[in-house]
């Protein structure tokens, strides 16, 4: 029986790195289909794989809700099983993409 699973990643930009981002996922094509920065194609049992940025908008009582990187993907293979293979073969277009992200490349403690 073939394994089936999503898997969906959120996180927050920074605010001074949505305009960066948002180009640098234009530079990557249409359905992050050129594989300059990630190859999703190479990578096993993907299915799916898409990165958007949500822009930054308030909630229903006025608060800033700030701008966030989601990757969404479906899998033919458990999604640890993807998400250490996207990082061997892809660390670096990983780094690329979430760096952007409030948090990433730190330790929780910084």
């Amino acid at each position: 029986m073939p394994y089936q699973s999503a898997l969906t990643v959120v996180a927050s930009v920074r605010d001074d790195a949505v305009e960066d981002l948002n180009a640098l996922l234009a530079e990557m094509g249409d359905g992050v289909a050129n594989g300059r920065v990630i190859d999703f194609e190479s990578l096993t049992g993907v299915h799916f794989a898409r990165i958007v940025v949500v822009p930054a908008d308030t909630d229903p009582r006025g608060r800033p809700l700030p701008a966030n990187l989601v990757y969404l993907t479906d899998l033919d293979v458990p999604p640890s099983h993807h998400l250490a293979e996207l990082s061997r073969h892809f660390g670096e277009g990983v780094d690329r993409v979430f760096g952007h992200c409030d948090g990433y490349g730190r330790s929780p403690s910084a």
